[in-house]
């Protein structure tokens, strides 16, 4: 299919949101890309959800917090209160050297270099209960763990074990989801040391939960991802995170896109997706990329069109341009 012929619009209902992993990028352009989506008109989501940077800015939103609000909340967030510093490697394993060689190994990776308690309290302030349509994961050993409002499931092979009949702490679920081994400390939840949701099955950008646990039809389905796709690094940093979280025996789900919403936002200009100290002129163009990407791809999906697209056209010329149109515009109605 030539790819600036549309394809059949799915009605702006009953959709689901996936936001992927990338740390501050998945961050700033989920935030940029869920404007584009209010901007068309899409304005009931059937569920939403994401995982490590992506499960952030979805429960922020999920909570309630207006796509334009929302753009300048992630602007304006100093990531390094979020995830705070509390240990070097070198005084890690310091730590730790009375142990024997595994058991060091294992409690370095759990206790990880940063501490995301800024981050747990970020969320709990903006989102105090758990949105109903909201979704995330994280995972231990060989299981994933789903958390959702109406409990928590262990998953495996396809069978699910719901292990808590009420929805776990926002904040904690949010926190287990972005805990990178070694980097960020994971989370113990009932006796079960979690790590970030990006290491399950259904690998950066997980649309495969949304298909499997809530049957959602593809072309139900908008994904915002960052990753760029498996290249070469990015799969021996994957295979590496699921080697040490006991994950690496466990099959990895490629996922299809077709009939997909699939918005692919680029922003090499902003490095490692564990950069916390961007300026604002960075975090800028990376919510611009992210709406951008979100408004070529939903004006030739036929989700955005004739008035809705030439107002999305004229905010995505600039970040300047998308405040004056679709925020400050907000703001003073």
């Amino acid at each position: 299919m030539n790819a600036s012929t549309n394809i059949s619009a799915p009605h702006l209902s009953n959709l689901h949101l996936v936001c992927g992993s990338g740390g501050t990028r998945a961050f700033l352009t989920g935030a940029g890309a869920i404007l584009a989506c209010d901007t068309a008109g899409i304005s009931s989501w059937e569920s939403i959800g994401g995982v490590s940077g992506g499960s952030i800015i979805s429960a922020l939103y999920a909570g309630g917090m207006p796509a334009p609000q929302l753009v300048e909340e992630v602007i304006g967030y100093d990531f390094s209160t979020l995830f705070k510093k509390t240990n070097t490697l070198r005084d890690l394993i310091r730590s730790n050297l009375p142990r024997r060689p595994k058991t060091l190994a294992r409690h370095a990776i759990r206790e990880g270099i940063m501490s995301s308690e800024g981050l747990g309290a970020v969320i709990d302030k903006n989102v105090p209960t758990w949105p109903e349509n909201f979704w995330t994961i994280a995972v231990t050993g060989k299981f994933h763990i789903l958390f959702t409002a109406h409990g928590v499931f262990q998953i495996h092979n396809g069978r699910s074990l719901r292990i808590s009949e009420t929805a776990a702490p926002l904040g904690l679920a949010i926190r287990a989801s972005c805990a990178v081994p070694g980097i960020l400390e994971s989370i113990e939840y009932l006796g079960r040391h979690l790590f970030d949701g990006a290491l399950s099955d259904y690998g950066d950008c997980p649309t495969g939960v949304v298909r499997r646990h809530f049957q959602a039809p593809p072309n139900k389905i908008v994904a915002c991802d960052v990753s760029g796709g498996m290249t070469r690094q990015r799969r021996a940093i994957f295979a590496l995170g699921r080697l040490i979280t006991g994950r690496i025996s466990q099959k990895l789900h490629v996922n299809s896109r077709a009939d997909e919403i699939f918005i692919a936002p680029k922003v090499q200009h902003l490095g490692g997706s564990l950069e916390f100290t961007l300026s604002r002129d960075q975090k800028e163009a990376a919510v611009l990329s992210g709406f951008s990407a979100a408004v070529v791809e939903l004006a030739r999906t036929g989700v955005l069109t004739d008035d809705k697209l030439t107002l999305c056209q004229e905010a995505m010329k600039s970040y300047s341009d998308l405040h004056r149109v679709l925020i400050a515009g907000q703001r003073n109605k």
